[in-house]
């Protein structure tokens, strides 16, 4: 099992949010310079000064990964 941290994860960019919540949602990533799917068990700890419920429900932050 891996473990990741994300520190205020609020900053993230919307359109690079879709990254982490694809890949936390089918569990399965292609390394760089492969094209074997490997399959993976994370965890993911997020941190952020924000509200992110408010962020949400101004389109700022992804839904999914909120609840994700």
């Amino acid at each position: 099992m891996v473990y990741y941290f994300f520190d205020e994860i609020s900053e993230l960019p919307h359109g690079t949010q879709a990254r982490p919540a694809a890949r936390l949602e089918s569990q399965e990533f292609i390394r760089v310079g492969s094209s074997k799917v490997k399959k993976t068990d994370v965890r993911v700890v997020a941190a952020t000064n924000v509200n992110l419920l408010e962020r949400v429900q101004s389109g700022r932050f992804r839904e999914d990964l909120y609840y994700g």
